[in-house]
């Protein structure tokens, strides 16, 4: 019987458990609101359709055991959204009136203690939450706002005029995109959320989008729901559509050349493109998904996760499924380009000139050994902003003249040095580099 087993395994006439979907997650009592991976983290916010309830969970080893979540958070009447960057987490608690409602909570040890931060907006709900590891973000209707002190205080940045009421903030590489299912294009920015213009392409409404920290992908509301794509510093790429007009194109999820799409034709499915959006593989064997629709797709350097929403009102739940990238082909230390050691992001200083502060952004590739000093025009040393061992991602340090430890810098020019990992080492083993800022007075 065993030698029989084996030879109709090696005939791949029996199935096995490999490149197959996983379900890791589930609850009988609430919904996903949101489900978000950031750095080692992944985190389910949820609660249910109508009643005043929530549930936040937590996992550090890509789903297999999650953690529930509650210190911190008894106030909280429904999980909304979540937003994070390194340790420092943000939560959007929304009530079930509208005004006054709405309140941020702060986590600064990975998600397992929280404080509030604030009330929202003038005592609104936000309606898009994101933090970029320095200033927190919130979209209200079409108007941006920035917070630098945690959540505390909020200053309008800028509004958009438009009858389409955005959707959500997507920041990738230097450029934060907005979108609504009503409004043909989409709308960035690349000064902070100060200012946006809205795009020429394409032409169409967008149903869905989302990034990896470079690229951007998006589903179109035309006649064949057509995903595009907008690589790091590139053009819009027109994809190829999945299937015909009868299938129902709700997500899309990338990292790299790898997308990922998932809607409804006359079953859940998903499917996989690794060539830019030319072709598409159906991943959808082996998801026994019934009675749930897929919410959100989210990807991480080892797997790609679903987020599965029941489509019964009366019984909220969910379900999460995972699936290696290995499995599918995707090697991650090609397709996943944060993985690139000698390419380091290290921009000018803004403003500049300034007085008496100004921000010096960098963006790590891979985690590494940081010094960021700044120093007079005579090489001696001002400040040391940075002097630590730091994850890969995007990292923003304030310079301000008020806290150098007594010092007394006039008007003039000086000096900031980015250094990572040990540039004397060799080609590759590290990166330095000098920048000029002006105070003035």
């Amino acid at each position: 019987m065993k030698t029989k087993i084996l030879l109709l395994v090696l005939l791949g006439l029996v199935s096995t458990t490999f490149a197959q979907w996983q379900m890791v997650d589930s609850s009988k009592t609430n919904v996903i609101n949101d489900f978000v991976v950031s750095g080692k983290y992944l985190f389910v916010a949820g609660g249910k359709y109508i009643l005043t309830t929530w549930i936040l969970k937590r996992s550090s080893d890509d789903g297999t055991t999650w953690q529930t979540i509650a210190n911190g958070l008894s106030e909280v009447k429904t999980n909304n959204q979540i937003t994070g960057s390194g340790e420092e987490f943000y939560l959007q608690s929304t009530g079930q009136s509208t005004v006054g409602s709405g309140a941020i909570f702060r986590s600064v040890d990975g998600g397992l203690s929280w404080t509030k931060a604030s009330i929202g907006i003038a005592g609104y709900p936000t309606m898009g939450l994101l933090f970029d590891g320095t200033t927190l973000f919130a979209l209200l209707g079409n108007q941006f706002y920035t917070s630098i002190d945690k959540g505390k205080t909020w200053t309008s940045r800028s509004n958009i005029t438009s009858n389409a009421s955005l959707k959500g903030l997507i920041l990738a590489g230097k450029k934060y995109f907005s979108y609504s299912p009503a409004l043909n294009g989409y709308y960035y920015s690349d000064d902070n959320c100060a200012t946006w213009k809205l795009s020429s392409a394409p032409n169409t409404f967008i149903t869905s989008a989302s990034g990896d920290g470079k690229n951007i992908y998006i589903i179109a509301n035309d006649a064949n729901q057509t995903p595009y794509m907008i690589p790091d510093q590139g053009s819009l790429i027109n994809g190829k559509p999945v299937g015909g007009t009868a299938y129902s194109v709700d997500r899309i999820a990338g990292i790299g050349n790898s997308v990922f799409v998932s809607g409804w034709f006359l079953s859940n499915y998903v499917y996989l493109s690794t060539d830019q959006l030319k072709t598409w593989k159906d991943l959808s064997a082996g998801l026994p998904v019934k009675d749930y629709y897929i919410e959100k797709i989210i990807i991480t350097n080892n797997y790609v996760f679903l987020g599965c929403n029941t489509t019964s009102v009366s019984s909220p739940s969910y379900q999460i499924w995972r699936r290696k990238l290995s499995e599918l082909g995707i090697s991650t230390a090609i397709e996943n380009e944060k993985t690139i050691p000698n390419q380091i992001e290290f921009d000018q200083n803004y403003p500049n000139p300034f007085n008496p502060e100004t921000t010096i952004s960098y963006k790590l590739q891979t985690a590494s050994n940081v010094s960021l000093k700044v120093y007079d025009v005579l090489g001696n040393e001002i400040i040391t902003l940075v002097d630590e061992y730091q994850q890969a991602g995007t990292y923003r340090e304030k310079f301000n003249v008020e806290t150098c430890r007594g010092k007394s810098l006039h008007s003039g020019v000086y000096f900031y040095r980015l250094q990572v990992g040990n540039p004397s080492a060799g080609s590759g083993q590290g990166f330095l580099q000098t920048k000029k800022l002006i105070l003035l007075k």
